[in-house]
């Protein structure tokens, strides 16, 4: 049998910290999954260096799992 290797690629929008700026609560279990989500992916793709900041600094995601490709 073939055996192929499954890459997860995660693209994430509108994370937390978007939403703490604009005013908005965001339930605690909300951010959690978001957070194991992220901490779990393979790679992550985020379109600005903000965001990838963001992704290091509020869910300790480590930068090399992080390819910013920004929107063109």
């Amino acid at each position: 049998p073939l055996k192929r290797e499954i890459i997860i690629w995660t693209f994430p929008m509108l994370l937390t910290p978007s939403y703490f700026a604009s005013g908005e609560t965001v339930p605690a279990r909300y951010t959690e999954m978001e957070r194991l989500a992220l901490v779990h992916s393979q790679h992550i793709i985020t379109p600005s260096h903000f965001e990838r900041r963001q992704l290091v600094d509020f869910y300790s995601v480590p930068q090399d799992l992080i390819r910013v490709i920004p929107r063109g």
